[in-house]
Formats: structure tokens, sequence, C-alpha cells
């Protein structure tokens, strides 16, 4: 029993044994690095004292314009030196920044993307203004067919659309601004007791919109809108939206007063949150 706890103890001593070396070496190896370094630092700043002490004595006492052109090469070497390092690690700091593939796919999601034409049939026609008629584009939403912002006067105008070759589900998303009128208030000032009138700003209580979805046979098959309106009232709501269910062609028919209308027109085969019908 003893002869197998004394065999145990040697190697137990062996490895301390080694161990202490291990870290006696590395001790002397950290000071001779030590110890050298100090050398070095000792050894530039020697002879940059011998250099500026030769260059005192043998050029600037005999030729201080020559010595005053020494000190301006100089510095213009230190500073073309300076700029080719930074430009050579601002290169390296690029590339590598450029092959991370993190660091690409971040670049390449916040450059504005090359529209993507949309895998669809159906198109809108602006009969009000043709210069707004865009091709189908495909976004996160779906097959974009129609995006614009109306702007309704403060006398009724009319804007109308052709859809056609619609699929469903289609989507009119709208969002409504009542335009700002201004008008003079009076009221009596409690503090003066005399008659005091000031501008003040705040959305037409007459602002208005509507929006009449025509079917191919020319009946109302969708619609909403914005205030008070000639075939319904629609509250103030700021937001709108009209779903289409079934495959066709329609005319859409908008009237407005007083408003900023922004109308997004997609079509896409996946369900979204409904909006307000």
């Amino acid at each position: 029993m003893s002869d197998d706890s004394d065999g145990s103890d040697i190697f137990i001593y062996l490895f301390l044994l080694i161990v202490i070396v291990l870290i006696v070496i590395f001790i002397l190896v950290s000071i001779i690095s030590i110890l050298f370094a100090i050398g070095v630092l000792i050894g530039i700043g020697t002879a940059l004292w011998a250099y500026s002490k030769n260059f005192y004595n043998n050029i600037y006492k005999k030729n201080k314009l020559v010595a005053c052109i020494t000190i301006i090469g100089i510095i213009a070497m230190v500073a073309c030196g300076g700029v080719l390092v930074k430009d050579e690690l601002k290169t390296l700091h690029d590339k590598a920044y450029s092959s991370n593939p993190s660091n690409s796919n971040r670049v390449s999601a916040s450059a504005t993307p090359t529209p993507i034409p949309a895998d669809t049939v159906a198109y809108v026609s602006d009969m009000t203004d043709p210069s707004k008629t865009i091709s189908p584009i495909e976004t996160d939403k779906g097959s974009c067919l129609y995006k614009n912002t109306l702007t309704f006067p403060a006398g009724y105008e009319k804007h109308s659309l052709e859809l056609k070759g619609v699929t469903p589900v289609a989507y009119i998303d709208l969002t409504y601004e009542a335009k700002d009128i201004t008008r003079m208030k009076g009221y009596t000032d409690t503090n003066t007791n005399r008659w005091v009138e000031k501008e003040i700003s705040y959305p037409d209580p007459d602002a208005c919109f509507e929006i009449l979805v025509y079917d191919s046979s020319g009946n109302i098959a969708y619609s909403t809108g914005y205030g008070m309106c000639e075939h319904d009232s629609y509250g103030t709501s700021k937001k709108g939206q009209i779903k289409i269910y079934n495959a066709g062609d329609y005319t859409v028919e908008m009237t407005g007063k007083s408003m900023e209308v922004g109308i997004e027109i997609t079509e896409t085969d996946y369900n979204r949150n409904a909006g307000e019908n």
C-alpha cells in the first residue's frame, strides 16, 4: 500500500517541478525581453541625440539655410509617409469590411433596390393623369399596381382610374389628410376687457373624400371615404382600405374636397391585416 503511494507522490513532485521550471523560464524570457526593449530605446535615443548634435555642429552652425531646408524636407517626408500609411490602413479596412458577409448584406439592404417587374397581368390606367400610370412592380406587400398622392382643392374635383385583369385579393390602401383653413377668431380679453381678434388654423370641417369602385356591369362594388359625402358618411379616420375579392375589370371614381389622399393599389395572394372597409 505504501509502495503505490510513494509512486504517485513522485509523479506529483515531478509535475510541480516542471511547472516551476516553466514559470522560471517565462520570467527569465520576460526580463530579457524587457531589457532588450530598454536597450533598443536607449540605442535609438542615443543615435538621435548623436545625429542632432552632429547636425547642429556640422550643418546648422555652418549653413542655417541648408539646415532649415533639411528640416522642412524631413517634416514633409514624415507627413507624406503618414498619409500613405493612413490610406493603406483605410484600404485594408475597406477590404476586410467588404469581405465580411454580414457587412455586405447590410450594405445591400441599405442601398436602393432596383424595381423588380411584378409577375401579374393586372394593370392600372390613370384616366385623369396618364403620367402617373406605372408598370406593376414587386414589393414586400405584393404586386404594386398604382401609387400616388392626390390633392383635392377647396372645390370638388374628380379623379378616375381603370383596373384591368385584377386577381383577388387586391387591396386599395388610403391615407387621408384634411387641409387646414385659416379663420379670424374674436374674443374679449378678460385681463384688458378689450376685443381681440386672432388668426387660427384647423382642419377644414367640410373636407371630404369618397372612392367608388364600379364593376364591369357598372354597379358599385366597393366604397369608402372620409367625411360627409354624396353617397354616405364615412367618419374621420386617417386611413381606409378596400379589399377586392372578385377577379375582373373595375373603374375607380374618386371625388374629394379640401383633401390630400394617398392611394396604393396592391395585388397579392396572401392575407394581410384588414383595415377599414
